[in-house]
């Protein structure tokens, strides 16, 4: 769960008093309720219809649009329902309103017509279901209007929605997206051609409210649902935002015949004509193969008109959480959300406020329509840019996102959109892809500090080659983490700047050279960098929470105070401990991925406390073993100790007393209790803990940064210490889980592939090196023998009983013998078990994979 400074709405609502519940059971009941406040209403289940009878209920006789308002003002929206009242309870569970459409055609040809308005402030709407139908004559109602209308308006503050539903159906034109127009202009429409749009859902100057589990089906020529800003801490929770998409091949082959998913006709006006569905079709084709409808409104210099090229897909209604205003939306949340069929997923790319978004899928987005007429913007590439699944804004961030690219882009971030983290699912399209030959882009990506994450469910190749694109279109792209762990290339134009680029699919850079890429044999070789951006981590906080340092945490070493990522050299500044070929500590630029060392105890040692604390020894270690192993002592084969002259540090084997130095506070200082991330501490090998007289302060082997590098010398007057920083310091605020503290792991055998949790298979590649990589590019080799050992299908080394892996003694893993192997696989527990457990682990000894390519034995309590 994302965890930034939203508010809990608990807080900033006032508590909802209301009277003695009231239960209702008419539709003039209900109306008679649009002014009133302090109410708890309770309305008996059914269908309660609106048709033109229904005039009757209201002041005047008439729709209140109709009807003079107290000022004297006439043709004044909302037409049908407005709710003003505060402070009220309506409960209408199992209840649904439904009305003819044409009533919206007996309403006044006032521009934004709004048909049903709920407002005030401190409201709680449980149920509200609002349909609309065709008369019984099949016929449906339009705004007049050019500008269009909206279906369900909600304005005001401290509301509470659930299980809100609204079905919208039609519109002028039906069947086109934007093809004939879209602007509510002549000079955006084309000639002869009447637009009414029709909006299903506007959230319009709402503060402090939130929305649970709505449902929008859309079919109709207008956006599915919009925010019309102020908005400041609205939360979405759970949605369903469903339109469809056509192609224009469709178009130009049936034109007007047939209707959507739901039945609702296609049509268009033209001529003051209205031609609507198969009746009209061959009227419509008679205009179509001419000059005239046989067109679209390029809209890109006013009144253009091209032929309308085959081969596009477009969607039906326009986009879906679109934003207006965007300079006054802010602190907007959206979770558990599905978009099918719209111009996009998320259209919030210029809000002023960073949008939170959890568990978001977008399917079958498709863009206006519009760059199917020839000349018109995005036509030369086939429509890219005109429609993405994402499109944030800046600071957002969106885990748990997921997207297809049948028709359009997964995300697209454009220059001024900055610190933007996504972690995307790239998924494949139900009904296949629809795109121009010059349509290659999975994923548009520019803008300042973006991290970008995306992955395949199964780390398979998409059908159709598309290739995410780093700075698109000239828009510049500079200290960009992409993490792409598919098998789709990149590319990287010449505007991309001191960006890291992890990547499975091959990497094409165009740019000045600044740029760090690291090609990647398989998703399962995705460094720890990357997995962090699927816990919403952005690398910009501007100051890092400090922690106390626990025994065991996975630490980097820090010469200078840096307390966040350094825009010029990474992590923690550029002075960040690492471990180079020689096996010697050295410092470097921390950039995205620095060496990390574990803190261990002296063994000879037993300290109480969980957290480090001054005074105590510790033993400082780049291998993970926690334990004395049997090739190499105490916490493996590299752990720190003095070099050869004893002037720095190197390392080795742990051995039997590995190397261990004292944490001491800065010179003249005094300190107790636990040490904390954020202290300077002074390392020392020495174990005084005063300023002696002949090498100064805690003796003559002290660890110490000299301006340039870290030395062990005399602690002289004022040794110079280092900071141990972690990575779970630097993501408390979004609930980070370190790397090495995983979800539950499993290993399953399935035709003859030992498959990981992660869906990567392991197998043997030859000289002795066993991986995980692609399932799709191993051999079935594995099979279980009746002792449950995991034998290998051939044997080239004539071993006994035949070849089973397991582990050989002294840190070595590998086929021995299947009559001698000690490891056993667990189709129960999909565990790999040592069967001896010569390590003595509680829960027994279990294989696993440790990163950075090695495999060991941990304790199965932790598997």
């Amino acid at each position: 769960m994302i965890r930034r400074s939203m508010m809990l709405l608990a807080a900033l609502v006032s508590p909802l008093v209301f009277a003695e519940t009231t239960t209702i059971s008419s539709l003039e009941e209900f109306i008679d309720l649009m002014d009133e406040s302090n109410l708890d209403i309770k309305m008996v289940a059914g269908t309660y219809h609106i048709d033109e009878a229904a005039k009757s209920y209201f002041e005047g006789g008439d729709w209140p649009a109709n009807v003079a308002n107290e000022a004297g003002e006439e043709d004044v929206w909302p037409g049908l329902f407005d709710f003003t009242g505060s402070n009220n309870s309506f409960d209408l569970t199992g209840v649904t309103f439904t009305f003819d459409s044409t009533i919206i055609s007996d309403m006044p040809n006032a521009a934004h017509g709004i048909l049903v308005e709920l407002g005030g402030e401190n409201n709680v709407w449980k149920g509200f279901n609002l349909e609309e139908v065709p008369d019984e004559n099949g016929d449906y109602g339009v705004y007049s209007n050019i500008s269009g209308g909206t279906i369900l308006n909600i304005t005001g503050s401290g509301h509470e929605f659930s299980d809100l539903t609204v079905k919208a159906r039609f519109s002028r034109p039906y069947g086109f997206g934007s093809l004939y127009g879209k602007t509510g202009s002549s000079s955006g429409t084309l000639p002869n051609v009447r637009l009414g749009k029709k909006t299903a859902v506007f959230i319009d100057d709402v503060q402090d409210s939130s929305f649970e589990n709505i449902l929008i089906d859309h079919s109709g020529f207008g956006h599915v649902l919009a925010f019309n800003g102020p908005i400041d801490n609205v939360t979405v929770d759970g949605a369903t935002l469903i339109s469809e998409t056509r192609s224009t091949d469709s178009l130009r082959e049936n034109g007007i015949a047939g209707a959507d998913r739901n039945g609702v006709p296609f049509g268009v006006r033209y001529n003051s004509v209205d031609l609507i569905g198969s009746e009209d079709n061959d009227e419509f084709f008679e205009n179509f193969d001419t000059d005239n409808l046989d067109q679209c409104q390029s809209l890109s210099s006013g009144d253009q008109y091209a032929p309308i090229q085959e081969g596009y897909q477009f969607t039906l209604s326009e986009a879906a959480f679109r934003g207006y205003n965007m300079d006054e939306i802010n602190s907007l949340t959206i979770r558990n959300a599905h978009v099918i069929g719209a111009r996009s997923g998320i259209a919030l790319s210029t809000a002023a406020g960073a949008i939170e978004v959890e568990n978001f899928t977008a399917t079958g987005i498709a863009g206006h329509g519009v760059p199917a007429c020839d000349g018109a913007w995005n036509s030369d590439n086939g429509g890219e840019g005109d429609a993405t699944a994402f499109g944030p804004s800046s600071n957002s961030v969106l885990i748990n996102a997921a997207a297809d690219s049948a028709y359009a882009t997964v995300i697209e971030l454009n220059e001024g959109q900055d610190n933007i983290t996504a972690d995307i699912q790239v998924l494949d399209p139900e009904n296949g892809y629809f795109r121009p030959s010059d349509s290659t882009a999975l994923a548009l990506i520019s803008g300042n500090q973006n991290a970008v994450r995306l992955w395949r469910e199964d780390n398979s190749a998409l059908e159709e080659d598309l290739i995410i694109k780093v700075g698109h279109s000239s828009n510049e792209a500079s200290e960009l983490l992409l993490c792409n762990m598919t098998q789709q290339a990149v590319t990287l134009s010449d505007t991309v700047t001191d960006s890291v680029i992890y990547s499975v699919g091959t990497v094409t850079d165009y740019s000045d050279g600044s740029n760090t890429v690291y090609q990647l044999g398989s998703a399962s070789d995705e460094p720890e960098l990357c997995q962090l951006i699927q816990t919403g981590y952005s690398r910009n906080n501007s100051e890092i929470a400090e922690r106390d340092l626990q025994w065991g945490d996975q630490i980097f070493i820090a010469a200078t105070g840096d307390n966040n990522y350094d825009s010029d050299c990474g992590w923690y500044g550029c002075q960040v401990g690492y471990m180079d070929d020689d096996k010697a500590l050295q410092l470097a630029s921390g950039n995205d991925d620095p060496d990390s060392f574990y803190l261990r105890q002296d063994p000879d040692e037993s300290y109480g406390a969980s957290c480090v604390e001054w005074g105590d020894k510790l033993v400082l270690a780049y291998t993970a073993d926690t334990y004395e192993t049997n090739s190499c002592g105490w916490y493996g084969c590299r752990v720190a100790e003095l070099n050869d002259d004893a002037s720095g540090l190197q390392f080795s084997h742990g051995g039997d007393d590995p190397a261990s130095f004292v944490v001491r506070p800065p010179a003249g200082e005094t300190a107790s209790g636990c040490v904390s991330t954020q202290d300077e501490v002074v390392l020392a090998y020495s174990t005084q803990a005063y300023e002696t007289s002949n090498c100064g302060w805690y003796g003559c082997r002290v660890v110490q940064y000299d301006g340039s590098d870290l030395v062990v010398a005399h602690g002289d007057d004022d040794p110079s210490g280092v900071y141990l920083r972690s990575w779970e310091q630097a993501f408390e605020d979004y609930e980070y889980e370190a790397p090495y503290q995983r979800d539950p792991r499993s290993w399953t055998l399935e035709d003859g592939k030992l498959i990981y949790s992660t869906g990567a298979c392991f197998t043997y590649k030859g000289n002795g090196v066993f991986m995980l990589t692609d399932c799709d590019q191993v051999d079935s080799d594995w099979s279980l023998n009746s002792d449950n050992h995991l034998q290998w299908s051939s044997n080239p080394w004539g071993l006994e009983g035949g070849a089973c892996y397991g582990y050989l003694g002294a840190s070595d893993w590998g086929f021995d013998s299947c009559d001698d192997i000690n490891t056993s696989f667990d189709e129960d527990n999909n565990e790999i078990h040592h069967d001896s457990n010569p390590w003595s682990y509680e829960g027994g000894a279990c294989f696993d994979y440790l990163g950075g390519g090695e495999f060991g034995y941990i304790n199965c309590d932790d598997f």
